[in-house]
């Protein structure tokens, strides 16, 4: 029997069933090889790569794992070594900025430390200011830029007899006690201060509410912040009333030394003015007695000569005429008498004789008259003022200077050129001015002496301004002017010009030149009292007028005004 379906199916499930499991075994054998040539182609690179995973740590970074292929194990063994560089860079920087940390923890400690010396600086800074603001008796005040109050001082409430605590509340109560004339010049002060950021330094009077006036001195500087703005100012009030005590007692004083320097500078001005004059007066009484007892002396001597000119001048006509009689009536006389004759010749004896008592009687006239000279100089006439002929004083200081005015080894005469005016009598001291004349003659003569050089020598002019409306001018040569006139001006008064053609005066000597005791002159040349002496005598002792006027190179010319003043006026 051929069997039945099923048992064809059978057979055929079962022929089916023994391929699958041949398959599978051939299947599992392909896998089984399969397995194991990946497992020599993947395990050998993992347990490689698991090694050197091993290997890699801090201490060894620079571990690295081989790549075999380019497949996925190839691909973890690359990403491997990329995640260990990378570690090293992470290490690295780790690093990095552990060290970084480390020197900014340093850094920081540096700074905590600095900081907390700071503050302890700070607070013993803080300590000592305080100490000190409140142990001085000067106020230490702190504000803003905007003039609010920071800090005073306790010594606020000594001074201003306010509290600080007022201060506080109101920034600028202390202007309240400033005296009102003094306020706005200190308001516009603290105002600029504020503003501009300037220095503040001002003096002024407040009123405590005691009454009493205190003199205080604030000074304010700006505080400049890290940006070089101001942001606040520091400064310091003081009580300065006693020491503007003592400067107002020392301007008091100073005051009362300069005038009684000025006293004292004045008498002793007037005690070396005193002094001049006595001496100037002693020296002149002592000329005048001197000049006196010569006079005196010449004067009979010559008197008697002047006395016996005219007899002797009688008698030798009378014996010349009796011998022109003998020569009439005994033409020829005898020998012995003819060569007397002849040895002591007669006719020029007869010729010359009269002549020569003519010249002395010239000469004994002369000699009178500078006796009357000498006479009328040496009369000082200090206790007594008259009227006087100004003329014949001049005249007078002038013949007694002829000899000064004659040629020298070392210059030409002085031209002497005069030109008086019609002048009426004046009412003056005749010695004192005397002495004026003599004094400015002598200095006249003496700048003329001191100009040798002739080309130095100027021409002088005695024109309208200065002698009755005339012109005379001399050559360059030494020349001495004296001029006389009335000026009618105002009040009548007589003007008398000495001039010369020196070199002139500086400016600057010009204006000292009726000081006592200032002279120009050498050593022992001068005393320097002529022309003060002479500008006492003009100006206090006749109520007149003494001024020089002169240029360097063109002159000096010193003009006296005498007042027409009626006897007893002065």
């Amino acid at each position: 029997m051929r069997g039945t379906p099923e048992t064809g199916v059978n057979q055929l499930l079962k022929n089916k069933l023994q391929l699958q499991l041949v398959v599978s075994f051939l299947a599992l054998a392909a896998n089984g090889a399969l397995v194991m040539l990946l497992g020599k182609a993947i395990t050998k690179p993992l347990k490689q790569l698991k090694l050197r995973a091993q290997e890699f740590s801090v201490s060894n970074p620079q571990v690295r794992a081989e790549v075999w292929a380019r497949d996925e194990i190839g691909q973890l063994a690359h990403s491997f070594n990329h995640m260990a560089q990378r570690i090293v860079c992470a290490m690295e920087q780790l690093e990095n900025s552990v060290q970084e940390q480390s020197s900014l923890n340093i850094q920081l400690q540096q700074e905590v430390l600095e900081r907390q010396q700071a503050e302890a600086a700070l607070q013993e800074s803080e300590e000592f200011f305080r100490q000190l603001a409140e142990n001085i008796r000067e106020v230490l005040f702190l504000f803003s830029s905007t003039g609010e109050m920071l800090y005073v001082s306790p010594a606020y409430e000594q001074i201003w007899q306010k509290s600080c605590q007022s201060l506080y509340l109101d920034s600028r109560s202390w202007l309240e006690s400033i005296c009102p004339e003094e306020l706005p010049r200190v308001t516009t002060a603290l105002d600029r201060q504020i503003c501009n950021g300037t220095y503040f330094d001002e003096e002024y009077r407040i009123i405590r509410p005691d009454g009493q006036k205190r003199w205080i001195r604030a000074r304010s500087f700006p505080i400049y912040n890290e940006v070089g703005e101001v942001y606040r100012f520091a400064g310091i009030a003081e009580d300065i009333t006693i020491r503007k005590h003592t400067e107002q007692q020392l301007q008091y004083l100073s005051q009362l030394q300069r005038e009684k320097t000025q006293q004292l500078q004045t008498t002793l001005h007037q005690l070396q003015q005193t002094q001049s004059q006595l001496v100037q007066q002693e020296k002149m009484a002592s000329l005048g007695q001197l000049l006196a007892g010569v006079a005196h002396e010449i004067n009979n001597p010559v008197s008697f000569i002047y006395g016996n000119i005219n007899p002797a001048t009688e008698y030798a006509e009378d014996l010349l005429e009796l011998i022109e009689l003998y020569q009439h009536h005994y033409p020829k006389p005898v020998k012995e008498i003819a060569q007397r004759l002849e040895l002591a010749e007669l006719d020029f004896i007869a010729t010359d004789f009269p002549k020569l008592l003519s010249s002395m009687e010239e000469g004994a006239q002369r000699i009178c008259s500078l006796v009357q000279s000498l006479k009328n100089f040496s009369h000082n006439d200090q206790e007594e003022g008259k009227l006087v002929d100004i003329h014949q004083y001049i005249d007078s200081t002038l013949l007694i200077l002829q000899h000064r005015l004659k040629p020298k080894s070392r210059r030409c005469g002085i031209q002497l050129i005069k030109e008086y005016g019609e002048l009426p009598l004046v009412y003056c001291y005749p010695g004192l001015l005397n002495q004026v004349f003599m004094n400015l003659l002598c200095n006249a003569i003496d700048a003329l002496e001191n100009g040798r050089d002739e080309e130095s020598l100027v021409n002088i002019t005695l024109g309208e301004s200065r002698f009755n409306n005339s012109q005379l001018t001399t050559t360059n040569s030494p020349t001495l002017g004296i001029s006389t006139q009335v000026l009618e001006d105002g009040l009548p008064k007589v003007a008398i010009r000495i001039v010369d053609n020196g070199t002139g005066i500086p400016p600057s000597i010009k204006e000292r030149i009726f000081d006592p005791f200032f002279t120009t002159k050498p050593v022992g040349k001068g005393t320097g009292l002529g022309l003060a002496i002479s500008y006492r005598i003009v100006v206090e002792q006749h109520q007149g007028r003494l001024h020089c006027e002169s240029t360097p190179g063109q002159g000096t010319e010193f003009v006296i005004e005498l007042p027409l003043t009626p006897k007893g006026s002065y």
